[in-house]
């Protein structure tokens, strides 16, 4: 068993450093390049499915992967990602300013504040628990295109750690982890946020957005 964790492709709220949380934002014309490198770097590979967020730059990423696959798409709202609610659009400095501000009023803490109608790193954590273990019992090659907060967060949850070890990993637009499933039937990580197919200086911009 194998998988792939990826990042969307860029978008212009990431270029511009805004927290796009539920907003469905397409990809802009770098991250289309960027989906375009990453479906070529998955034609060698035999896949048995792609799954992807329901988002549109999630889908849009997925295309060029299923595509030349003849793999239908699979889209799953849970793979979203964070629900910022009445914070969706802010700067990210400023979207950190504001949930430690919230946490240090509700006295809980920067993995628990929960934006106005949105959704705490906490929330997130336990609507992936039951992607994690559909995942976990999976087989075959399986891609799954998710966005920056949530693929660390899914990250550590296949590997059996704890939430807070999410905070370890990031990933550029179109980045890729790759997961093996070793002998013994434990997860194994082997490729981290991997970026080679982006060739030049406009593909491989590191845009970093944790709530994009």
């Amino acid at each position: 068993m194998r998988l792939y964790v990826v990042r969307h492709g860029q978008t212009a709220w990431n270029a511009a450093f805004l927290a796009g949380g539920h907003k469905d934002i397409p990809l802009d014309d770098v991250g289309r390049a960027q989906a375009k490198a990453l479906g070529a770097r998955f034609e060698g590979e035999h896949l048995d499915r792609v799954l992807s967020s329901d988002l549109q730059r999630c889908v849009e990423t997925a295309r060029p992967i299923a595509l030349p696959h003849g793999i239908k798409i699979e889209t799953d709202p849970r793979l979203r990602e964070r629900s910022m609610g009445d914070y969706e659009g802010r700067l990210h400095e400023e979207l950190v300013e504001a949930l430690e501000r919230i946490a240090e009023r509700e006295g809980t803490t920067f993995f628990e504040a929960r934006p106005p109608n949105g959704e705490s790193l906490m929330d997130v954590w336990v609507r992936l628990q039951p992607v994690v273990a559909e995942l976990r019992r999976s087989e075959g090659r399986t891609v799954i295109v998710t966005h920056g907060g949530t693929a660390t967060l899914l990250l550590a949850g296949l590997l059996g750690m704890g939430p807070r070890m999410a905070r370890a990993f990031r990933f550029s637009n179109t980045g890729v982890s790759e997961i093996r499933q070793r002998d013994d039937g434990s997860l194994v990580l082997v490729k981290h946020n991997d970026v080679s197919h982006l060739n030049g200086p406009v593909l491989s911009g590191d845009v970093e957005g944790v709530h994009s």
